[in-house]
């Protein structure tokens, strides 16, 4: 685990504590160059360039219109929308709409408990 030096907060995954020091104690924003659109990942720049202004867009979701790069990512952003989130017993905090997340989070903070008692962990 990967703990953060300013407050409580850990992870398994070392970008997702330079992510939070970054957003949350060092406020770094990332700002579009060709708009005054600001925002903390690259990912959420990515993104916001794709939808806004990208005149060669493939793969629109038809509930939010975001748009993707490829099949794969619009499929894999459209389980977003689905109502199912699955939730660690045990974490009270740990909840995700992808079930891979889920299971990776159960297999890195929970190793001892048998997959078989968690596979279907939807709330």
């Amino acid at each position: 685990m990967f703990q953060c030096t300013l407050c409580e907060y850990n992870t398994p995954k070392k970008s997702n504590l330079s992510r939070h020091v970054n957003f949350v104690h060092l406020k770094k924003t990332l700002t579009c160059s060709l708009c005054n659109y600001t925002c903390h990942s690259p990912t959420s720049l990515k993104q916001h360039n794709l939808k806004i202004h990208c005149t060669d867009k493939k793969f629109r979701c038809h509930i939010c219109s975001f748009v993707f790069e490829s099949l794969l990512q619009l499929n894999t952003h459209l389980v977003t929308h689905k109502n199912n989130t699955y939730a660690c017993i045990f974490c009270s905090n740990v909840k995700t709409k992808y079930k891979r997340n889920f299971l990776r989070h159960m297999k890195t903070c929970h190793p001892n408990i048998d997959k078989t008692d968690y596979v279907d962990c939807t709330v």
